[in-house]
């Protein structure tokens, strides 16, 4: 049995009610009472999922034998009305149902239409009140604003006070302009020296004089590229740029902003060590001669993803200077690029300029930075009297009297290369948090859900998603953070032993020795260890209790998780955590020499993407950072 089509010969009044033509899937029911859709002609709804009505004893039912002939059926016109009078049979191959469609859900599970006591004999009738329609349907209506402008006549229409506001209006709208770039935009008009006649028509005019700025020469070093992970459309080489290692260094040290801020003297003995100089590696190194100064280079290279969801690495070389202070080094306006590596380029044939000029620079390179000046230093420090006031003047110039016995030293790669403490405790982290999700049962991970929506996360976090599933799409900070806080969600989520599975609950009662009510405690205190460790780690200040409490601390954490997640200990980073201590002393604070802030340099270049031209990447990249 299937619907009817219904038309009107003969109308009354006008609809813009249209009907749409269902899906051709074949019916699997076919004990469907016949009932039939009828329509107010005056309802302005033109698209609109139809609830149907229980119709009156008295009507007849469609018959099996029922048909309508195709040369007696007459088309739907757009101004036709349903009427209930004028009914003509469906042919199966019509508009047969389709069972997924939304205007076939009034049937119930015997396929009989739903009686819904509460609809009204006309479902079409709109003259009830808006709020309930709303409700019915949950909808939230946009750019419905019935107050709209209404300015006096004038060139930009009712609309806009002006016309320059008509014309800013449209070319934010069409260039989805952003609160930056609209900032910048309205300081540089609203500026008292801005002129409107001196703006050219074309954007070459303005680009044209790029040429004629004083920048940082770079070089384009022809690389080979790996062919398997290329397009077809690709070159088998292309450009690795990089900028001279003499010229960075040059325009760093030329910038009396930036020298007045760094530290070139020998390394100071204090209680609290926060600064590279304040470490062991700067006391023990070559410190200066008498005609030069030594400089803390930090070269960063890291590969990331320009293109968010497509792959294409490249990476990013960035140099820092260690003279600086810590709060200083934490900015990204000081981390200097140094250039990229092209996609699918090796990086031991790109960084062959870069080893280069490191080692040109090892046998001492004369840089004439304020040559007059530093002349004036070498003579004062000469004339001077007693060895006190020269000691006095070479720590403030940053100068050494005579060579040091330490210039012939050979340096140790496992000391100035030292690990990072930023990804290796991020990973740990997150085999952490793997570890600890893993062992909830499904009554847990809901708990856990619960608790985890109602948590008072600090306003200055990211949004997170769920991190029972969506764990891998976390960032490094993200896993940190969450470890900060999951000692409060084991208190709060875990109050019974059945929320963790039977395995794991046996294995810690088999390895402690205890009972199922201390399984809870074991694995909080795991938590808590952990928690504790990686804030000493980012401690931006050590003292020797730290770097004590720093060792205690991870040799209590290393014998908890041996025993309830020993598949850690097979992790490469748990073994790093062995030279933290070294790596601490060494550079005063393990924030000296991690990673983090030089992470956030990808998102910068990220977001020039969209405004590139996608062909050249590296290339935008480096000339707009030679110009900003």
């Amino acid at each position: 049995m299937f619907l009817r089509q219904v038309r009107a010969d003969q109308q009354q009044q006008t609809s813009d009610f249209r009907l749409r033509k269902p899906k051709r899937t074949r019916v699997k029911s076919s004990n469907i009472s016949s009932h039939v859709l009828s329509s107010d002609t005056t309802s302005p709804f033109t698209n609109i999922n139809i609830n149907s009505q229980i119709h009156k004893k008295n009507k007849t039912p469609l018959q099996p034998e029922d048909t309508l002939h195709e040369e007696n059926r007459t088309p739907l016109q757009p101004e036709d009305t349903l009427h209930e009078e004028n009914r003509t049979p469906l042919q199966p191959e019509d508009t047969p149902i389709n069972e997924n469609d939304d205007l076939y859900s009034i049937f119930d599970n015997n396929g009989n239409f739903f009686n819904d006591p509460n609809d009204s004999d006309d479902f079409y009738n709109n003259s009830g009140d808006d709020q309930e329609t709303n409700r019915e349907f949950n909808e939230k209506a946009y750019d419905g604003n019935k107050k709209q402008n209404h300015y006096s006549r004038n060139e930009a229409g009712p609309y806009f006070p002006n016309y320059t506001m008509l014309l800013l209006f449209l070319w934010i709208t069409k260039h989805q302009i952003g609160l930056e770039a609209y900032r910048d935009f309205a300081n540089i008009i609203k500026h008292p020296k801005f002129n409107p006649k001196d703006v050219p028509i074309s954007l070459a005019t303005i680009k044209k004089y790029r040429d004629g700025l004083p920048l940082l020469p770079f070089k384009g070093h022809t690389v080979s590229l790996n062919n398997r992970n290329t397009p077809s459309t690709s070159k088998s080489t292309g450009q690795a740029l990089i900028f001279p290692l003499k010229d960075i260094l040059h325009r760093i040290l030329a910038n009396p902003q930036l020298r007045e801020y760094m530290y070139f003297g020998s390394g100071i003995y204090c209680e609290n060590k926060c600064e590279i100089w304040h470490g062991k590696l700067w006391h023990k190194s070559p410190l200066f001669g008498e005609i030069s100064i030594r400089l803390n280079n930090d070269i960063y290279i890291d590969k990331f993803g320009p293109f968010r969801n497509a792959y294409h690495a490249i990476g990013g070389i960035y140099l820092q200077i260690g003279n600086m202070k810590q709060i200083l080094r934490q900015k990204l306006k000081n981390h200097f690029l140094y250039g990229f590596i092209p996609y699918a380029a090796a990086s031991d044939e790109v960084l062959q300029p870069i080893i280069k000029d490191i080692q040109e620079f090892e046998r001492e390179y004369e840089l004439e930075i304020n040559n007059q000046h530093t002349t004036l230093q070498f003579a004062e420090v000469r004339n001077v009297q007693t060895q006190t006031e020269r000691d006095f003047l070479t720590m403030e110039y940053g100068i050494r009297e005579n060579p040091s016995v330490f210039d012939n030293v050979m340096r140790d790669w496992h000391l100035q290369c030292p690990h990072d403490a930023f990804h290796c405790m991020g990973g740990i982290a997150k085999e952490m948090l793997q570890a600890t999700f893993e062992i909830l049962t499904a009554m847990g991970e809901e708990v856990f859900l619960k608790t985890w929506r109602n948590f008072e996360f600090p306003s200055t976090w990211s949004r997170q998603q769920n991190p029972i599933t969506h764990l891998d799409l976390y960032f490094f900070s993200d896993y940190l953070h969450l470890s900060m806080i999951m000692p409060f969600f084991i208190n709060r989520v875990i109050t019974n032993v059945t929320l963790l599975n039977k395995p794991f609950t046996e294995h810690l009662i088999k390895v402690y020795n205890i009972t199922k009510n201390q399984v809870i405690d074991r694995l909080l205190n795991l938590w808590i260890s952990f928690s504790k460790m990686v804030y000493l780690v980012f401690r931006k200040e050590f003292s020797e209790n730290c770097y004590n409490n720093l060792q205690q601390s991870l040799m209590q954490w290393a014998i908890q998780v041996a025993k309830i997640f020993p598949n850690i200990t097979r992790l490469p980073n748990f073994h790093i955590q062995c030279h933290f201590i070294m790596h601490a002393k060494h550079f005063a604070t393990l924030v000296n020499t991690a990673v983090s802030t030089k992470e956030m340099m990808h998102r910068l270049y990220k977001g020039i993407v969209p405004h590139s031209n996608k062909k050249d990447i590296e290339l935008d990249f480096v000339r707009r950072d030679n110009c900003l």
